[in-house]
């Protein structure tokens, strides 16, 4: 799914990811795990586009239907299950 919106925006899954994140009611940032300065450039460009009702309602969907972890968001780290 944020494969597909991704190629539709000409950016990466990961940068829809952020979009999708950043869009959602409340939030304000995201944090981004970085592992040099050359994907730098691709992460900006999560201000380059937004994402339309029918994009949201399919990452939504998707969202919806994807396992989720069990009890806090800590737990699945404490060896919790999915």
């Amino acid at each position: 799914m944020l494969k597909r919106v991704g190629k539709k925006h000409g950016v990466t899954s990961s940068v829809v990811a952020m979009r999708w994140v950043l869009q959602q009611p409340g939030v304000a940032a995201v944090v981004v795990g970085q592992r040099n300065a050359l994907h730098l450039a691709d992460t900006r460009r999560v201000f380059s586009f937004q994402l339309d009702e029918v994009d949201a309602l399919d990452i939504d969907a998707a969202y919806e239907g994807a396992a989720q972890p069990a009890g806090d968001v800590y737990s699945w780290e404490r060896g919790g299950t999915w």
